[in-house]
């Protein structure tokens, strides 16, 4: 599996097709934060603080825009066989397809994880910077600088988790349909219908597009452990669920 994985890895790393991620992850980071800033210091006047922006950040981006670009670099990295027709050497090698497709959305989420944690960090040093870190607030709240980092690291941890299960879900979409458009599609729709479709309870509860709303946690006075650890172990359910059912529709296609 290592060293699958490894070849994987390159051929992400050789297609460079995580730039155009980068790209677009980088340019809404930058515009949302330098948006934010200058929005509270001339209407509000006052001294943003770190918690704040991140929290801006991901609540801007987080319930379309950030999955957007997830499941399409998640898309992108499985269909790229499929358009260039290197599905049948796969599927000729020696290993099984199910640990191929496994590698592929281990791989991806490498790449994705690796970069969104560099931009989170370099995102909280600049803030860290340009706001006074002597002063942060949540709610009428004063918090040290260590606590506010703390927040943010476990808020941005939960937030990849979640992100890594829309990775899942748009493997998934395009093991089924083979086309990249038509994934898309889907998985934009199911976002749309979530967000229109009054649903009972009981569903939205448990429904991995709950994940949306996981920066809540930023703004929390007092951090709710239970409440993390349940919405976490939601996303890893749904990931091994999408992943198995995306390894069996995989090992069954007809190429």
């Amino acid at each position: 599996m290592i060293d699958i994985l490894k070849i994987e890895i390159a051929k992400i790393v050789r297609s460079k097709s995580f730039l155009w991620m980068i790209i677009l992850l980088g340019a809404s980071v930058s515009l949302t934060l330098l948006g934010e800033y200058y929005f509270i210091v001339a209407n509000k006047n006052e001294q943003p603080n770190v918690v704040h922006l991140i929290y801006s950040l991901y609540a801007v981006n987080a319930t379309t825009f950030f999955p957007l670009i997830i499941a399409y670099f998640f898309i992108s990295v499985l269909n790229d066989e499929f358009k260039l027709k290197t599905i049948k050497i796969l599927f000729g090698s020696i290993r099984d397809r199910e640990t191929i497709y496994m590698a592929k959305f281990i791989a991806s989420a490498v790449v994705f994880v690796s970069i969104f944690s560099i931009m989170i960090l370099a995102s909280t040093v600049l803030l860290s910077i340009v706001t006074d870190i002597n002063r942060i607030n949540i709610e009428y709240y004063a918090i040290t600088y260590q606590e506010a980092l703390w927040r943010i690291i476990i808020t941005t941890i939960i937030g990849e988790v979640y992100f890594l299960c829309i990775g899942s879900y748009s493997m998934l979409i395009d093991a089924i349909f083979e086309n990249q458009g038509v994934a898309v599609i889907v998985f934009f729709m199911t976002v749309l219908l979530w967000s229109v479709i009054p649903l009972p309870q009981w569903f939205t509860n448990y429904f991995f597009l709950k994940g949306q709303t996981f920066f809540a946690f930023l703004d929390m006075f007092e951090f709710d452990w239970l409440e993390f650890m349940k919405y976490v172990a939601l996303f890893i359910v749904y990931i091994a669920a999408f992943s198995g059912i995306g390894c069996f529709i995989f090992s069954k296609k007809q190429i």
